[in-house]
């Protein structure tokens, strides 16, 4: 058994959480050379700072993420809440149009929702909650979804779970516990 680094523990264990010191951006790592920005998280300091989807980070605190890798990069964002940060961002997809600026950011708090797309079916008789993944406050936030829901008179529930990452298993249980009679055997 191959042991995990640990900075890969630590950010497996942000992720899992649900929460970590970070400026606001999912982001995609095909590419060592940059870190392209897939979107970005509403009032945050990315969406403060102007920041874009199909912008690409080129620099983070003066480091080029083509010396460290896209994964060493996001690792680099992410850090203690106040601390600050600097990125440089490089914006456009037209070659002759792209401007690079540098930004100064301070690292915020950031919560992953879970728990997306919400919405009610054929007249308010079916939910629909998307679960992306598994964090430490998945199964509340899903819980009080479907309370919600169920008080609004929905009569079934679509709980979709593709492209669901996985994460703790025990948030895993609480949800799946939700809709089996008390007792039933769920992992084994």
């Amino acid at each position: 058994m191959t042991p995990i680094p640990p900075a890969e523990a630590i950010g497996f264990m942000q992720e899992a959480t649900g929460e970590f010191g970070g400026i606001g951006i999912v982001a995609l790592t095909s590419n060592h050379d940059f870190v392209l920005v897939e979107s970005v998280m509403t009032d945050t300091p990315a969406s403060r700072a102007g920041i874009l989807p199909g912008d690409r980070i080129v620099q983070v605190d003066g480091v080029d993420v083509a010396s460290i890798g896209a994964m060493g990069a996001i690792g680099k964002m992410r850090g203690e809440v106040g601390k600050p940060l600097k990125i440089v961002v490089i914006s456009g997809n037209d070659i002759t149009m792209q401007t690079s600026r540098e930004i100064s950011l301070i690292r915020e708090k950031i919560s992953v929702q879970t728990i997306i797309n919400q919405q009610t079916l054929q007249n308010g008789k079916i939910g629909y909650l998307m679960v992306t993944q598994f964090s430490g406050h998945t199964a509340n936030d899903f819980l009080a979804s479907v309370r919600q829901m169920v008080s609004d008179g929905i009569e079934s529930l679509i709980v979709d779970l593709r492209g669901n990452g996985g994460g703790l298993l025990t948030e895993a249980v609480r949800m799946a516990g939700a809709f089996l009679p008390e007792g039933t055997l769920i992992v084994s």
